[in-house]
């Protein structure tokens, strides 16, 4: 049996706690494990103060409200006399356990094999949960190599590209028959064994027949039909298509052709650069390539920080609580799943199947939960031993950084930061955490080939 601690309770057991018996059975640097007994002579006295706070107020027929006799009273409420004075003992004896043993648990603490004895004795074990207790070592003068990246002729090119791709336009095309590359604008109607099906009849739809379809056959049709020309196409609807008249059936299509357009790009000059906003080309290109740096600077930043830390955890493998990293495990899953609904690969609706989907994904991602929660607690050490922690003032500097940014949302905004005001201070010492592991680190500049 496993029972939740309620919150600690505010009245003290002091004199009862001096005849309660416990002792560590068990502890490891992230848990303590207490074997606790508490004697029958405690467990009639918190009995019997629960049996009179119920008696002042209950109302029992043939008497006024709070007036019944003890032993009635005992009788007729006997099943919340005994819970309320589990709960009360339990919360009790649980605060009392943690402050004599100065432990401060970082979940809930859990009772575990809770047992009611004949002689009215009462016993149980505490699980207590706790951070390790750890001292960060080996974190400055980390040698780190520095991949300098310049930003290439062929990546401003690409770029360039994609912005003509980007500022392209439908036009007509000057070929004589539809390819798969073309935009096409049809008239069509489906019919069912020839009758026309009301809701399948379009005009002037525009279709690119590069794209994937819904049903196959349709787009297969129009290819190699010139501007006029009627065609039919027999196309398959899938057995599982949602609209159950239409759900593996095969329907006939007819389908005219009125126009055939392709994407027209616009030449790269002085009036495409005008056109999203610069006074030239030469501008243009300049934009793309500040652009391509910045981020090429800001790549190369985050692999020299990533190689830091990950030495930091390498020098410091520190035990860590289950508890936390179950928690980080189960985001990380629900994320990838969430992420896989988001591209359309949804697990089997069958709740057998996503629990092994779960299963699989628990395996693969738990040392990134580990690593995870790992350099939680080593940053956290870092701004401990060297008075990195954020302060308030530095709090509030970044939440007017935040509500100047987003000055069409500011009270929402405000709303926002006060919810997450410790998750932002978190961000902010670990902000200063790396600055302070950038700054004291030996770095090597290398210069990146260019591709």
């Amino acid at each position: 049996m496993e029972v939740r601690i309620l919150s600690p309770a505010k009245n003290s057991m002091e004199n009862a706690l001096e005849k309660i018996k416990f002792k560590t059975k068990e502890e490891k640097p992230c848990q303590v494990v207490f074997s606790v007994q508490v004697p029958c002579e405690v467990v009639d006295k918190k009995e019997n103060e629960v049996t009179e706070e119920i008696r002042k107020v209950a109302q029992l027929p043939g008497f006024r409200a709070g007036k019944a006799p003890t032993e009635l009273v005992r009788k007729n409420y006997s099943d919340r006399v005994k819970s309320r004075t589990m709960d009360q003992i339990l919360n009790e004896v649980v605060s009392g356990i943690l402050k004599e043993k100065l432990l401060h648990p970082i979940v809930t603490p859990m009772i575990n094999q809770l047992n009611f004895k004949e002689d009215r004795s009462l016993t149980f074990e505490l699980i207590v949960e706790r951070n390790p207790n750890f001292k960060v070592k080996n974190y400055t003068g980390i040698p780190v190599e520095k991949t300098v990246k310049k930003a290439s002729p062929q990546d401003i090119e690409k770029e360039l590209n994609l912005l003509r791709e980007r500022s392209s336009q439908l036009a007509p095309s000057s070929a004589e028959k539809a390819e798969k590359k073309h935009y096409v604008v049809v008239d069509y109607v489906g019919s069912v064994q020839g009758v026309p099906v009301p809701d399948l009849k379009a005009e002037n739809q525009l279709i690119h027949l590069e794209n994937p379809h819904t049903v196959q056959g349709f787009a297969e049709g129009i290819l190699g039909a010139s501007r006029g020309e009627m065609r039919e196409a027999p196309v398959q609807f899938p057995k599982e298509y949602p609209r159950k008249d239409l759900a593996g059936k095969t329907i006939v299509f007819q389908i005219t052709l009125r126009e055939i357009k392709e994407m027209s790009l616009p030449n790269l000059d002085d009036d495409l650069a005008k056109d999203v906003g610069f006074q030239s080309l030469e501008e243009l290109k300049g934009k793309v390539e500040e652009t391509i740096q910045k981020w090429l600077d800001h790549q190369s930043q985050s692999e020299m920080e990533k190689k830091i830390l990950d030495q930091i955890l390498k020098e410091n493998p520190i035990p860590l609580p289950e508890s936390l990293v179950s928690l980080q495990l189960e985001s990380l899953v629900n994320q990838t799943l969430e992420k896989e609904k988001e591209r359309g690969e949804d697990p089997p609706p069958a709740a057998e199947e996503i629990e092994k989907r779960k299963k699989s994904l628990r395996e693969r991602l738990k040392p990134q939960a580990e690593e995870s929660v790992r350099l939680a607690y080593l940053i956290q050490g870092i701004a401990l031993q060297e008075k990195l922690q954020a302060t308030e003032e530095e709090f509030n500097q970044e939440t007017e950084k935040i509500v100047a940014a987003n000055a069409d949302k500011t009270e929402q905004v405000q709303k926002l930061v006060r919810e997450n005001h410790s998750k932002i201070l978190n961000q902010i010492t670990e902000a200063k955490v790396v600055r302070f592991l950038m700054d004291r680190a030996k770095i090597k500049e290398v210069i990146a080939c260019q591709r």
